[in-house]
């Protein structure tokens, strides 16, 4: 893997093509590993402070946001989808009835600074939506790499 990956020792390398293969977003094609797999729901805001943490250690956050329409300029914020490392995801609801303990405001203001935090690189896949999305709200995510622009550059 790239030197100071972000997803250092968190797979191996398998072939391009493999189907159980991710990118960590260096190039490199790595598989989670199974018995470290951990997928949860992020429930209240400790579940979520917890996340946040391990991510600013990590140095990287990917993230997607899941709103109640395509057009982000007027969605509302439904969920927030997140990984800190392969194998390592969470997804935090915010607008399914009863599921969480928090409500997109307060989750965004836990968010906020993590998203704005230059050492903290937030990686996802078309992230003009997520972009306007959380410009809408008042907080300007830095720095990015987009999935489908990286994609796009490589097949170039």
């Amino acid at each position: 893997m790239g030197e100071g990956s972000a997803l250092e020792g968190h797979g191996e390398h398998l072939p391009a093509g493999d189907s159980r293969t991710l990118a960590d977003g260096f190039g490199n094609l790595v598989r989670a590993p199974e018995a470290d797999a951990e997928y949860r729901p992020l429930l209240g805001a400790d579940d979520v402070a917890r996340v946040l943490a391990e991510a600013v250690r990590q140095g990287a956050l990917a993230l997607a946001l899941q709103t109640d329409r395509p057009d982000p300029t007027r969605a509302d914020l439904v969920g927030i989808a997140l990984a800190t490392a392969a194998g390592r995801a969470a997804y935090l609801p915010l607008g399914h009835d009863g599921a969480a303990e928090i409500g997109a405001d307060e989750a965004l203001a836990l968010f906020k600074p993590v998203l704005e935090d230059p050492s903290v690189l937030k990686v996802g896949h078309n992230i003009k939506e997520l972009v306007v999305a959380l410009a809408r709200r008042g907080i300007t995510a830095a720095p990015l790499e987009d999935t489908m622009l990286l994609a796009f550059v490589l097949d170039a």
